[in-house]
């Protein structure tokens, strides 16, 4: 993901994601930079490739709209692979 940084230089960080059937779900920690860098400038840039031969690329651009909550969003876990897990499974 590329953004604009607090200090007006673009960033472009690696990080996983998943598509909820709308959205494109993308997930940090609370005290992440990113999230005040994106509330001043919520523009984005995403590119999406493929791991293996032959490469099927998508670059998309938007506005990212942070969705702050409490404990492990269901998204992270999901992409994680940690979804099955009980709430007790879980460590917060």
């Amino acid at each position: 993901m590329a953004y604009v940084a607090n200090d007006g230089t673009p960033r472009n960080v690696p990080i996983a994601f998943t598509w909820n059937g709308s959205e494109i779900v993308m997930c940090t920690t609370k005290n992440a930079p990113k999230l005040p860098a994106l509330r001043k400038n919520p523009m984005v840039a995403l590119t999406i490739d493929t791991e293996v031969p032959p490469p099927k690329i998508l670059l998309v651009r938007g506005r990212a709209e942070p969705d702050i909550v409490d404990g492990i969003p269901d998204e992270y876990l999901q992409m994680n692979g940690t979804y099955e897990m009980t709430p007790e499974q879980r460590v917060h």
